[in-house]
């Protein structure tokens, strides 16, 4: 990774009689980057990605790719000139063709024997070579996903586009396609911005995770910043439960309701609230830590979620020791390898 390949700035894009769908964004890309554009419905991420593509018109603002100007005032290039291969949700495949020729449907004006070539390449790549005559209710989901991106890649684009390219597929094949799609994504060395509303997509393929509210991009990060280093409550939470306990530093500690935490170092928000996951929090039948009551119990499979109260807090945790029942007195003691303290909004 190295230059910027999209170059977004000061984009809005609103629809009429509703709010604003995309506002104030601005964001780069990286060459060779697999960016999630994540967030809940109607937080503004498939309208930006649409935008990226040539589909939609801004209101305001600059869209760059390569250098160049696809986008802004009185300029416009459409989605066939700007160099991007799309990958639709429900992957747009043609009935009536064959594998060989849904890949080779955006190829029209090379020649024959270049077309052959590129169409053996991807297949090869997405590993469907040995399908090239089947049609797309003959495969499936996961085939006929590897046959979109297959046709998306076919023209060498600079950029691959995906809109929620998990969603139809079945939670058992989630997991194996991700990493098929991922895999692709690299060995094509393309770059990919991907759309997506589900934490476990954004976490387990992108480099970089732009996450949106209400069209207002709220964090770009790696998925692992993202988690342990939240900007905000909203960023926190959309990666899984998390606990807040309001806190101030001073002389070497964490000062919370619950526990006082001595920390090397003063974090770099002072006084807010401290984000802690359920699995930072240790329960246990016997001191030490601090007296608590089960009030809820979520069973997992493997393991137990539990909610506690302690004093007059209520608390998520994690516990693989299946017997707790509902009312019992617990222990909590708070297990933070890196304390993270962030503004408190409601102050």
């Amino acid at each position: 990774m190295g230059m910027t390949l999209i170059r977004v700035s000061g984009l809005d894009k609103g629809y009429s009689g509703k709010v604003a769908a995309i506002c104030q964004v601005s964001l780069e890309v990286q060459a060779g980057e697999l960016l999630a554009l994540a967030g809940e419905s109607g937080s503004g991420k498939s309208t930006l990605l649409r935008l990226i593509a040539g589909l939609e018109l801004p209101d305001r603002g600059i869209i760059e790719i390569d250098g160049v100007q696809v986008a802004g005032p009185g300029r416009f290039v459409e989605p066939q000139h700007r160099n991007v291969g799309l990958v639709f949700q429900d992957y747009a495949l043609f009935p009536h063709m064959t594998v060989l020729q849904n890949t080779m449907f955006g190829l029209k004006e090379w020649s024959s024997s270049d077309r052959k070539r590129r169409v053996a390449e991807v297949l090869a790549l997405v590993g469907l070579e040995s399908l090239t005559s089947r049609y797309p209710h003959q495969l499936s989901g996961g085939q006929q996903q590897r046959v979109a991106i297959a046709r998306a890649l076919a023209p060498k684009p600079q950029i691959i586009l995906l809109d929620e390219p998990f969603s139809s597929l079945d939670t058992s094949l989630k997991d194996q396609v991700r990493i098929e799609v991922k895999n692709i994504i690299k060995e094509s060395q393309v770059t990919a911005v991907l759309v997506t509303h589900d934490i476990q997509d954004a976490l387990s393929t992108a480099d970089r995770i732009a996450l949106l509210k209400d069209g207002s991009l709220q964090q770009v990060d790696t998925p692992k910043r993202l988690y342990n280093y939240p900007v905000n409550k909203y960023v926190a939470g959309f990666f899984g439960k998390v606990n807040f306990l309001a806190t101030h530093y001073q002389e070497d500690k964490l000062c919370t309701p619950l526990c006082e935490l001595p920390i090397e170092e003063a974090p770099i928000v002072t006084e807010g609230l401290l984000c802690v996951r359920p699995q930072d929090l240790h329960v246990s039948i016997t001191p030490p830590g601090i007296k608590a009551k089960v009030v809820e119990i979520n069973y997992l499979g493997n393991s137990l979620q539990l909610q506690v109260k302690a004093e007059d807090h209520l608390l998520w945790c994690y516990t693989t020791e299946m017997s707790y029942q509902r009312d019992q007195e617990v222990y909590l003691e708070l297990k933070l390898s890196q304390p993270h303290v962030i503004k408190d909004e409601n102050n």
